[in-house]
């Protein structure tokens, strides 16, 4: 049997044919299906700034029959009372056409002074849950933002307004998603990661006004809340982070155990990589591969690729990243926190950016050593057409599942307000991989550079003081190589290969 490695393959010429069919199939249902959803339902369409995805906001043009209303009346206990289809007119929700805005209101039309069951004296008597939204197949299965202006919030204390998403089976049995933000002033944007739930009928976004039954006599102090169209922010430079909503890719490369004589690789899943999500804290664990050793030991006992006795047997490098092609020709910044790192020694993580050519070859590659309670930056530029990818990576010895509570794990998440914050410059080496000469430029003198094997040993050390060096790496076996660049007192480390 021959293991062909996915990142070779995606080099032959066939691959990249078959792909770009494969892509553009992809691509042109995905466009039938959005120009459906917009005729259907009148979607507002935005390009947001970095990744270009789905975006629905407020637009007033959309038929009124195609707004729905829903009432959940409880009692003052909370317990429920009843729920049924309502008009939108009804639970008091407007539309001010001219300035593509919806107003939101508590309930009215049910007070009734002289129903004990509706009023209590002059005010009501029952918490309404008063929901005005959109209901849609043509997001099934699709990544995409509710996003919305809160241009203002008025409304009385006790009263509460959220934006939310909910995606359901078909007859409502079953809810995959129920996600909500509050209406406080400015933008709010909901990411449902549509992708997730293979098998949703139906996706519902819109507002919900939670509290008691108004006195119309009261509907002026009362207040409501004013909702427009998402308001765009175009900020200098696009800035991208990874958290647990992300849409996680996971690559394996795993190298003989000199660190430096590439074996194979291949895609693996997240869970497998060891990759764990926290919702609850919106972090990542990241962890030495372990799966690789029980896989060996438990289906193929008699090879010795990842196990030898009791501790694995290959460097193991685990890649946990999102593929952005969008950021192409542009300037973008990486960014994210370490919230905590227990890696033992022997094992390294990284932060990186990964830039392939449109054929997946001449890899360039940032990183950034994930420091605990330190942030980190990293800036790139790839060219336009360029395969774009940001991430993380562990690497060391893969490892026995025994040994998983020893040997600790890195936790990453969003980037902190006043924390050190880790910065990289630009350095470009080319060309890479190299048989003979690897060049390095900067945009600020190198002070020193230090090529060490996928072990950590030094192989080569140069002081150049320039904006670029040429490196002769005649010498070094062919294998995978780090390069650490120091320029202005910083670290930048990138990695290439010597063929």
């Amino acid at each position: 049997m021959y293991i062909i490695s996915l990142q070779r393959f995606r080099e032959k010429p066939y691959f990249h044919f078959i792909t770009k069919l494969i892509i553009m199939k992809v691509k042109l249902l995905s466009l039938l299906k959005v120009i459906r959803a917009s005729a259907l339902i009148g979607l507002s369409l935005i390009s947001n700034y970095g990744t270009a995805q789905i975006n629905v906001t407020v637009d007033t043009t959309i038929p009124a029959d195609q707004w729905k209303g829903y009432m959940f009346v409880n009692n003052l206990d909370g317990s429920n009372a009843f729920n049924q289809v309502w008009a939108v007119s009804d639970i008091k929700t407007e539309f001010d056409t001219s300035n593509n805005q919806i107003i939101l209101y508590p309930n009215y039309n049910t007070y009734n002074a002289t129903d004990a069951y509706w009023s209590n004296g002059e005010l009501g008597n029952k918490i309404m849950d008063g929901i005005t939204y959109i209901e849609t197949d043509d997001l099934n299965g699709i990544d995409f933002t509710f996003s919305g202006n809160v241009i203002s919030n008025t409304i009385a204390s006790g009263y509460t307004a959220v934006a939310f998403v909910k995606v359901f089976n078909a007859d409502n049995t079953v809810t995959y998603a129920n996600l909500s933000t509050p209406l406080t002033t400015g933008n709010f944007t909901i990411y449902c990661n549509g992708s997730d739930y293979p098998d949703a009928a139906q996706v519902q976004y819109g507002y919900t006004v939670t509290g008691l039954n108004g006195n119309p006599a009261n509907m002026a102090t009362n207040g409501n809340i004013i909702v427009g169209a998402a308001m765009p922010v175009a900020p200098t430079e696009t800035t991208v982070s990874i958290n647990t909503n992300s849409n996680l890719i996971a690559y394996a490369n795993w190298y003989q155990l000199d660190g430096t004589t590439y074996v194979n690789g291949s895609e693996w899943s997240v869970a497998d990589i060891k990759t764990v999500r926290n919702e609850t804290s919106n972090t990542l664990d990241l962890h030495p591969n372990f799966s690789a050793y029980t896989d060996e030991v438990t289906n193929r006992p008699n090879e010795s690729v990842f196990h030898n006795g009791e501790i694995g047997n290959s460097v193991f490098e685990g890649n946990t990243y999102v593929q952005d092609d969008a950021l192409a020709g542009q300037t973008f910044i990486y960014t994210g926190n370490t919230v905590s790192n227990s890696l033992v020694e022997g094992y390294r993580a990284i932060a990186f950016i990964k830039i392939f050519d449109a054929n997946y070859g001449n890899l360039q590659m940032t990183t950034a050593p994930l420091v605990a309670g330190e942030n980190f930056n990293i800036t790139a530029s790839p060219a336009a057409g360029s395969h774009v990818q940001y991430g993380y990576a562990v690497i060391g010895l893969n490892a026995n599942p025994t040994q998983e509570a020893a040997l600790g794990f890195a936790r990453v998440g969003q980037a902190v307000a006043s924390v050190k914050t880790q910065v990289q410059n630009k350095v470009t080496l080319y060309p890479n991989p190299t048989s003979s000469i690897l060049n390095i430029s900067s945009n600020e003198i190198i002070e020193s550079i230090q090529i060490v094997n996928m072990l950590g040993q030094t192989v080569i050390v140069t002081s150049p003081k320039g904006l670029t060096e040429a490196v002769s790496v005649n010498s070094l076996t062919n294998g995978i190589y780090v390069i650490n660049t120091v320029t202005n007192g910083r670290t930048n480390s990138a990695r290439f290969v010597k063929q």
